[in-house]
């Protein structure tokens, strides 16, 4: 499913206890139609899946789950999977169009990931859509586990890549033979 620039919420049941909405939006590669930049086609705005990440403290990777379109994650913060974690110090990255990655929870750290899920090769955009990443605050950490149920946490996403387009015409009858 490709994806716009304005931010859609869903409108999601959040019952339950400590439910957080986490959703991805893709940012434009520019907010103006200028010369010198160029807006994203259908092709560069696709996303066919996103990893959602949460980090807490010592950058360890706490939680991880793939999902395969731009709906957004419900992460239940009272699920066993946050037991005896501490979620006061964490971050949150998303991760778009990326390769499967391996994950050991409470051992990865971004640096590992980065590794795995960040690397372009050529220029072409694959069928998947350009990689893109995000991250929730942009820099520093925040209290997870002080957020309230319903919170909707938006995380922007940037391409790994720009693109630069540019029209080259000459006039045939300016060109001289020999030069």
């Amino acid at each position: 499913a490709a994806c716009t620039t304005e931010l859609i919420e869903p409108s999601y049941n959040l019952d339950g206890n400590g439910v957080v909405q986490l959703s991805s939006r893709v940012v434009p590669f520019s907010d103006r139609d200028v010369t010198t930049r160029a807006n994203k086609n259908e092709a560069e705005n696709k996303i066919s899946s996103i990893d959602y990440l949460i980090f807490g403290s010592g950058d360890k990777c706490v939680f991880h789950q793939r999902v395969s379109s731009i709906d957004p994650l419900l992460v239940d913060k009272s699920s066993p999977v946050f037991e005896g974690v501490d979620l006061a110090n964490c971050y949150i990255v998303s991760i778009a169009n990326g390769p499967e990655l391996n994950i050991e929870l409470g051992e990865t750290t971004w640096d590992i990931i980065s590794s795995q899920s960040i690397e372009v090769s050529g220029v072409s955009i694959t069928s998947a859509g350009l990689p893109m990443v995000g991250r929730y605050p942009e820099t520093g950490t925040f209290n997870f586990g002080g957020t309230n149920q319903g919170t909707v946490l938006t995380i922007p996403m940037k391409s790994l890549f720009a693109k630069i387009a540019f029209k080259l015409s000459v006039d045939a009858e300016e060109i001289r033979p020999g030069e």
